[in-house]
């Protein structure tokens, strides 16, 4: 009865969540639903006998070829018999999706990856095993882990629930025959970018995309609000302060004033991208996960990458992006025990070096970060570094079961906005206050 009730709450979740569009936001405070976690740490204990375990993931090409010699090499010499069954089920969205259609079931995985927003709706469930009994009993060190890497993981207080895994932050790439120098807060960015496209108005000086929880966030936290919601989650962030306003019309009057790419309704990223290598934009926000593809537009355009912090008003200010490895609560203690051997293995720093020369996704620990074959990586690959430096002050979204929605509808007037006309900024800040007292308790 009580994994009945868990699959009942997690199809409505999923109907939100694709009603919503959630594509990595936050839900809950932890203070509410069912806790988050489960009782199958009570008492750690060690696998006794082979067994096997499903693993979903969203790796493919290049990383998931990386990973599955990961894999391989857990199962060829780990003491335990534990055999790893590895397998690529799409995006966050799809394995969201497929995890809530097999929970409870037999073919329900015992580990899987989840992006931001799905680690938040399946644990707001109470759907995920808590592994604190096994961090304790190993004495394994979480100070390891950038606390900015936590906030998942220690969310329900007294448990671990998660483990970062696929990391990726916000970054600045720029032309340094265009800007010379790395910008170092908005407005010098703002600044430089006017300066370029005034000198030749054939130039683009800057580029955003829309991603809400990804670039516009940290752009708002900068002037002052806690996020796109509130602290504990429970109410709208970013309206009656007039930061959403603020940054709208700023975006608007850059756009408007010919130095930043505007946007469009299709393709914007791979015009940017073209633009880019063309040199005819000087500077695009975009994940580190994409570092090689930069890389490689800016050997095809001929000049040298720069690899910048992201900024907001003000300094720098950065947002977290990618999944983590979650373990479902219907696992027997044997498949968590194993589960835990797994986790412990790919958190290592071969696994972590390895994963992010073939990935571009950043090392989850600090040790990691210390392996000669990264810092001679690095050397080659500067970029890097500076992503890896961002996650001391970076940011997830903020964990509200709120925010999928809230983001969607921030999104449309975004939207409305800059690409359409179809609302002015304070049109949208009105309609987003109407929608907020529908959306929050």
């Amino acid at each position: 009865m009580k994994n009945m009730k868990k699959l009942v709450a997690l199809f409505l979740c999923l109907a939100m969540t694709f009603v919503m569009t959630a594509c990595g936001g936050g839900s809950g405070s932890g203070e509410g639903g069912n806790g988050g976690g489960s009782d199958k740490a009570a008492e750690a204990v060690t696998v006794t006998e082979p067994i096997e375990i499903e693993f979903w993931h969203t790796l493919s090409g290049e990383s998931a070829s990386a990973l599955d010699e990961m894999i391989k090499d857990f199962n060829d010499t780990n003491e335990y018999g534990i055999t790893v069954n590895g397998t690529y089920q799409g995006g966050y969205y799809d394995v969201l999706s497929k995890v809530t259609a097999s929970y409870g079931t037999d073919t329900a995985p015992a580990l899987c990856v989840l992006g931001a927003g799905g680690i938040e709706e399946i644990a707001e469930q109470g759907a995920v095993a808590d592994f604190s009994a096994y961090v304790e009993r190993d004495n394994y060190d979480l100070e390891n882990i950038p606390e900015s890497l936590r906030y998942y993981m220690e969310h329900f207080e007294g448990q671990i629930t998660e483990f970062p895994f696929l990391v990726s932050t916000a970054v600045i790439f720029y032309n340094k025959t265009l800007m010379p120098e790395a910008p170092t807060t908005l407005e010098d960015w703002v600044a430089k970018a006017e300066a370029i496209h005034a000198a030749d108005p054939s130039v683009y000086g800057m580029a955003m995309q829309l991603d809400t929880g990804f670039i516009q966030r940290p752009i708002l936290k900068s002037l002052g609000a806690p996020g796109l919601t509130s602290a504990d989650g429970n109410s709208p962030a970013t309206l009656e302060d007039g930061s959403l306003k603020k940054y709208m019309e700023d975006w608007k009057s850059w756009i408007d004033d010919g130095f930043c790419v505007g946007l469009k309704v299709t393709d914007t990223t791979s015009q940017m991208n073209s633009q880019f290598t063309q040199g005819k934009l000087a500077s695009i926000v975009s994940s580190t996960a994409a570092m090689d593809n930069y890389e490689e537009l800016a050997k095809s355009g001929g000049f040298e990458l720069g690899v910048a912090k992201m900024v907001g008003y003000g300094g720098y200010h950065a947002a977290i992006g990618g999944g983590g490895l979650v373990a479902l609560d219907t696992v027997t203690a044997q498949e968590q025990a194993a589960s835990w051997e797994f986790i412990k293995y790919i958190l290592s720093d071969e696994a972590q070096v390895k994963l992010h020369k073939a990935s571009d996704y950043i090392p989850c620990t600090y040790s990691a970060r210390e392996a000669e074959e990264l810092k001679t990586y690095w050397a080659e690959h500067p970029g890097f570094e500076v992503a890896a430096e961002q996650l001391e002050y970076a940011t997830y979204n903020e964990w509200s079961k709120y925010l999928s929605e809230w983001r969607t509808q921030i999104g449309n007037c975004f939207t409305a906005v800059l690409v359409d006309g179809s609302m002015t900024p304070d049109e949208a800040v009105s309609f987003l206050e109407g929608q907020a007292t529908v959306i929050f308790p």
